[in-house]
Protein backbone atom coordinates (compact mmCIF):
# COMPACT_ATOMS: atom_id res chain seq x y z
CA UNK A 1 0.00 0.00 0.00
CA UNK A 2 2.90 2.20 1.09
CA UNK A 3 4.44 1.42 -2.00
CA UNK A 4 1.50 2.59 -4.06
CA UNK A 5 1.17 5.85 -2.10
CA UNK A 6 4.63 7.45 -2.45
CA UNK A 7 4.71 6.16 -6.35
CA UNK A 8 1.75 8.03 -7.13
CA UNK A 9 2.82 11.16 -4.42
CA UNK A 10 5.99 11.12 -6.73
CA UNK A 11 4.76 11.29 -9.42
CA UNK A 12 2.52 14.07 -8.72
CA UNK A 13 5.27 16.06 -7.14
CA UNK A 14 7.56 15.86 -9.93
CA UNK A 15 4.77 16.44 -13.06
CA UNK A 16 2.03 18.38 -10.91
CA UNK A 17 -0.25 20.39 -13.67
CA UNK A 18 1.89 19.00 -16.54
CA UNK A 19 0.05 16.16 -16.22
CA UNK A 20 -3.10 15.00 -18.10
CA UNK A 21 -6.34 15.66 -16.24
CA UNK A 22 -6.99 12.02 -16.03
CA UNK A 23 -3.50 11.30 -13.99
CA UNK A 24 -3.24 14.45 -12.21
CA UNK A 25 -6.53 13.52 -10.89
CA UNK A 26 -5.21 9.54 -10.33
CA UNK A 27 -2.22 10.57 -8.72
CA UNK A 28 -3.46 13.04 -6.26
CA UNK A 29 -6.97 11.58 -5.32
CA UNK A 30 -6.41 7.72 -5.67
CA UNK A 31 -3.85 7.91 -2.62
CA UNK A 32 -6.76 8.30 -0.72
CA UNK A 33 -8.70 5.99 -1.76
CA UNK A 34 -5.59 3.53 -0.95
CA UNK A 35 -5.15 4.80 2.65
CA UNK A 36 -9.13 4.45 3.39
CA UNK A 37 -9.22 0.82 2.16
CA UNK A 38 -6.03 0.36 4.18
CA UNK A 39 -8.09 1.65 7.40
CA UNK A 40 -11.12 0.29 6.62
CA UNK A 41 -9.68 -3.58 6.45
CA UNK A 42 -7.71 -3.30 10.01
CA UNK A 43 -9.81 -3.36 13.37
CA UNK A 44 -8.69 0.04 14.94
CA UNK A 45 -7.85 -0.21 18.59
CA UNK A 46 -9.99 3.09 19.22
CA UNK A 47 -12.97 2.93 16.48
CA UNK A 48 -13.75 6.43 17.38
CA UNK A 49 -10.80 8.21 16.89
CA UNK A 50 -10.20 6.38 13.69
CA UNK A 51 -13.48 6.85 12.43
CA UNK A 52 -13.08 10.95 12.94
CA UNK A 53 -9.72 10.80 11.98
CA UNK A 54 -11.24 9.38 8.68
CA UNK A 55 -13.92 11.66 8.00
CA UNK A 56 -11.35 14.83 8.59
CA UNK A 57 -9.47 13.74 5.97
CA UNK A 58 -12.43 12.49 3.89
CA UNK A 59 -13.38 16.36 3.63
CA UNK A 60 -10.18 17.57 3.57
CA UNK A 61 -10.22 15.68 0.37
CA UNK A 62 -13.51 17.54 -0.81
CA UNK A 63 -12.61 20.64 0.46
CA UNK A 64 -9.13 20.11 -1.80
CA UNK A 65 -11.26 19.02 -4.89
CA UNK A 66 -13.54 21.89 -4.94
CA UNK A 67 -10.44 24.36 -4.53
CA UNK A 68 -8.86 23.14 -7.10
CA UNK A 69 -11.29 21.87 -9.87
CA UNK A 70 -14.72 24.47 -8.75
CA UNK A 71 -13.01 28.10 -8.29
CA UNK A 72 -16.62 29.48 -7.80
CA UNK A 73 -17.40 26.94 -4.13
CA UNK A 74 -15.81 29.04 -1.87
CA UNK A 75 -18.43 28.66 0.42
CA UNK A 76 -18.19 24.82 -0.03
CA UNK A 77 -14.47 24.86 0.27
CA UNK A 78 -14.25 26.80 3.49
CA UNK A 79 -16.86 24.71 5.27
CA UNK A 80 -15.82 21.71 4.48
CA UNK A 81 -12.37 22.97 5.81
CA UNK A 82 -13.65 24.14 9.09
CA UNK A 83 -15.80 20.58 9.48
CA UNK A 84 -12.51 18.75 8.74
CA UNK A 85 -10.38 20.90 11.12
CA UNK A 86 -13.53 19.97 13.65
CA UNK A 87 -13.29 16.07 12.93
CA UNK A 88 -9.65 16.36 13.56
CA UNK A 89 -10.26 18.64 16.85
CA UNK A 90 -12.83 15.93 18.35
CA UNK A 91 -10.24 12.89 17.50
CA UNK A 92 -7.70 14.38 19.69
CA UNK A 93 -9.76 15.64 22.14
CA UNK A 94 -11.35 12.37 23.13
CA UNK A 95 -7.83 11.07 23.50
CA UNK A 96 -6.93 14.02 26.49
CA UNK A 97 -7.38 13.50 30.27
CA UNK A 98 -5.25 15.81 31.64
CA UNK A 99 -5.58 19.54 31.88
CA UNK A 100 -4.37 22.14 29.47
CA UNK A 101 -0.48 22.68 29.42
CA UNK A 102 -0.29 26.51 29.96
CA UNK A 103 2.89 27.20 27.98
CA UNK A 104 1.59 25.06 24.93
CA UNK A 105 -1.56 26.94 25.31
CA UNK A 106 0.11 30.33 25.31
CA UNK A 107 2.67 29.52 22.41
CA UNK A 108 -0.11 28.12 20.28
CA UNK A 109 -2.50 31.08 20.34
CA UNK A 110 0.39 33.34 19.93
CA UNK A 111 2.12 32.23 16.87
CA UNK A 112 -1.68 31.86 15.70
CA UNK A 113 -2.28 35.49 16.46
CA UNK A 114 1.20 37.09 14.96
CA UNK A 115 0.21 34.89 11.49
CA UNK A 116 -2.84 36.49 11.45
CA UNK A 117 -1.88 39.83 12.05
CA UNK A 118 0.50 39.74 9.55
CA UNK A 119 -1.94 38.61 6.68
CA UNK A 120 -4.21 41.13 7.79
CA UNK A 121 -3.58 43.82 5.55
CA UNK A 122 -4.17 41.42 2.06
CA UNK A 123 -7.52 40.30 3.75
CA UNK A 124 -9.62 42.40 2.96
CA UNK A 125 -13.08 40.69 2.62
CA UNK A 126 -11.82 37.93 4.27
CA UNK A 127 -10.77 38.90 7.31
CA UNK A 128 -13.81 37.31 9.43
CA UNK A 129 -13.96 34.23 7.99
CA UNK A 130 -10.19 34.15 7.83
CA UNK A 131 -10.29 34.68 11.78
CA UNK A 132 -12.68 31.98 12.20
CA UNK A 133 -10.23 29.28 10.44
CA UNK A 134 -6.99 30.80 12.59
CA UNK A 135 -9.26 30.27 15.95
CA UNK A 136 -10.31 26.35 14.51
CA UNK A 137 -6.75 25.93 13.70
CA UNK A 138 -5.64 27.14 17.32
CA UNK A 139 -7.49 24.86 19.10
CA UNK A 140 -6.58 22.06 16.72
CA UNK A 141 -3.24 22.06 17.00
CA UNK A 142 -3.76 22.45 20.87
CA UNK A 143 -5.81 19.56 21.09
CA UNK A 144 -3.37 17.22 19.16
CA UNK A 145 0.00 19.38 21.18
CA UNK A 146 -1.70 18.11 24.43
CA UNK A 147 -2.50 14.51 23.22
CA UNK A 148 1.18 14.74 21.92
CA UNK A 149 2.43 15.45 25.42
CA UNK A 150 -0.23 13.40 27.41
CA UNK A 151 0.32 10.07 25.38
CA UNK A 152 4.10 10.57 24.88
CA UNK A 153 4.25 8.02 22.37
CA UNK A 154 4.68 7.86 18.47
CA UNK A 155 1.01 7.55 17.40
CA UNK A 156 0.48 10.50 19.60
CA UNK A 157 4.05 12.48 17.20
CA UNK A 158 2.11 11.22 14.10
CA UNK A 159 -0.83 12.84 14.89
CA UNK A 160 0.63 15.83 15.71
CA UNK A 161 3.00 16.32 12.88
CA UNK A 162 0.13 15.38 10.42
CA UNK A 163 -2.00 18.12 12.01
CA UNK A 164 0.68 20.72 11.72
CA UNK A 165 0.60 20.13 7.96
CA UNK A 166 -3.04 19.86 7.42
CA UNK A 167 -2.99 22.80 9.01
CA UNK A 168 -0.30 24.16 7.01
CA UNK A 169 -1.95 22.72 3.66
CA UNK A 170 -4.95 25.40 4.22
CA UNK A 171 -2.92 27.80 5.69
CA UNK A 172 -1.22 27.84 2.01
CA UNK A 173 -4.64 27.77 0.28
CA UNK A 174 -6.00 30.44 2.53
CA UNK A 175 -3.04 32.34 0.95
CA UNK A 176 -3.65 31.99 -2.39
CA UNK A 177 -7.24 32.42 -2.14
CA UNK A 178 -6.52 35.96 -0.46
CA UNK A 179 -3.58 36.67 -2.62
CA UNK A 180 -4.66 34.99 -6.19
CA UNK A 181 -0.93 34.20 -6.80
CA UNK A 182 -0.34 30.57 -7.65
CA UNK A 183 3.59 29.83 -8.33
CA UNK A 184 5.08 26.15 -8.80
CA UNK A 185 6.92 26.53 -5.69
CA UNK A 186 3.62 26.68 -3.89
CA UNK A 187 1.77 24.15 -5.71
CA UNK A 188 4.89 21.73 -4.71
CA UNK A 189 4.06 23.08 -1.37
CA UNK A 190 0.62 22.12 -1.38
CA UNK A 191 1.38 18.68 -2.84
CA UNK A 192 3.86 17.83 -0.18
CA UNK A 193 1.56 19.05 2.61
CA UNK A 194 -1.55 17.02 1.30
CA UNK A 195 0.23 13.73 1.07
CA UNK A 196 2.21 13.83 3.84
CA UNK A 197 -0.89 15.06 6.25
CA UNK A 198 -3.12 12.57 4.90
CA UNK A 199 -0.09 9.25 5.09
CA UNK A 200 1.10 10.53 8.95
CA UNK A 201 -2.86 10.52 10.45
CA UNK A 202 -3.25 6.62 8.80
CA UNK A 203 0.34 5.72 10.26
CA UNK A 204 -1.11 7.37 13.41
CA UNK A 205 -3.88 5.12 13.63
CA UNK A 206 -2.19 2.19 12.50
CA UNK A 207 0.39 2.21 15.29
CA UNK A 208 -1.90 3.30 17.77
Amino acid sequence: MWLVFMALFCIHLVYGNSLPKWLFLTSRYLPTIVIFTYVFVTEPNHPHFTALLSIGILLAVLADVSFNHFNDRYFFTYSTSLLAHLAFYFATLMMLHNPPTLWLSILIASVGVIIYLLLLPKLASYKFITAIYFIVSIFLLWSSGEYWLEINAMPALLTFIGILFFVSFNTLQSIVRVTGTRTALLDKMLTVCFFTFQGLLVLSIHTL
